[in-house]
């Protein structure tokens, strides 16, 4: 049995529980939970001679999902609560934001309707702390720099699994990424606004059917 609550959260306090952002956080963590069981029962209910194929991978979003599916899960459930944008290109720059929020209302310039970004998240795959890993984190958070929005409303999507007993919060491993997270990342420090995690079916993990959780950090850049 999975020694955790099925949902875990570490919110920092420089986030409010009762603000928008905190509530498309937690809208992600459970639409990610519910995609991780979708895709473990879709695995489970192949016939018996599919079986030793799928033993050699995760059976979960830890099944090495490409990061642009995971964070279509987020945009469609994101999409009832904001004005919302999906690989969305900026106008200023040749860039491209995995998920663009805008203001509730348009502003009126000269007749027109102008729709206002207040939150742009762009997405990584944070398994480990290799130069290549800084190198793609430090190249999402200048391009995040190009779009005209508040420096609070440039977040990073952190995603990675691990195994089920790193996730205690004075784990040896836990704080091991955490350090990692804030310290040994070349693009400045960072702040964590929320990290979320849940069970998952590692099955490659150690042992077969080792326990893991996957998880998801929202990070901006400290001021």
């Amino acid at each position: 049995m999975l020694k955790f609550h099925p949902l875990y959260e570490d919110v920092s306090p420089a986030l409010p529980r009762g603000g928008l952002l905190f509530r498309l956080f937690r809208t992600a963590l459970y639409a990610l939970k519910e995609e991780d069981a979708l895709l473990s029962k879709a695995i489970a209910q192949a016939p018996p001679a599919f079986e030793s194929f799928y033993a050699q991978s995760n059976h979960g979003l830890g099944h090495w999902i490409l990061q642009t599916d995971i964070i279509y899960s987020l945009y469609r459930a994101w999409l009832p609560f904001v004005p919302l944008a999906w690989e969305k290109r900026n106008p200023l720059k040749p860039d491209q934001m995995d998920l663009v929020v805008y203001a509730d209302f348009p502003d009126i310039i000269e007749g027109e309707q102008v729709w206002r970004p207040k939150l742009i998240c762009e997405a990584k795959w944070w398994m480990d702390n290799s130069v290549a890993t800084q190198r793609a984190l430090k190249t999402d958070f200048e391009m995040m720099q190009h779009w005209e929005s508040d420096l609070d409303k440039r977040v990073l999507i952190g995603l990675w699994y691990w195994n089920a007993e790193a996730l205690a919060v004075d784990s040896d491993e836990f704080k091991v990424l955490r350090q990692e997270i804030a310290s040994h990342v070349s693009i400045g420090e960072i702040e964590m606004l929320y990290l979320g995690a849940f069970p998952t079916d590692f099955n490659r993990v150690g042992t077969r059917g080792d326990e893991g959780y996957f998880c998801v950090g929202f990070f901006r850049k400290a001021h």
